[in-house]
């Protein structure tokens, strides 16, 4: 009997871990309606390594991780010397000198 009970709480646990737990309405949801377009025209600028490109401005709404990184200390070293910095995506930036 204790097999049993045991057998169906692994299962509830794995349901939820594993997310199979779903409804057909939750496999299926409705399209979302999508967010507005964000439209940045296209910068250039210095990379890290010297070489001129371009991108467009990452948007701002877009979550990136803590973890600080080369790409980043060059943006503050263009911002300390009186550069403009853009973010092209996370830790990617060009640097648009004066």
């Amino acid at each position: 009997m204790n097999f049993i009970k045991l057998s169906q709480m692994s299962f509830v646990l794995s349901c939820f871990a594993l997310g199979a737990c779903t409804s057909a309405q939750e496999k299926n949801p409705e399209p979302a309606t999508p967010k507005a377009s964000i439209t940045s025209q296209e910068v250039t600028g210095m990379d890290m390594f010297d070489k001129t490109r371009s991108c467009a401005p990452m948007a701002a709404d877009r979550v990136c991780t803590m973890i600080f990184t080369p790409a980043d200390s060059y943006a503050n070293k263009c911002s300390k010397e009186g550069h403009k910095p853009v973010q092209c995506a996370c830790h990617d930036w060009i640097c648009i000198k004066n």
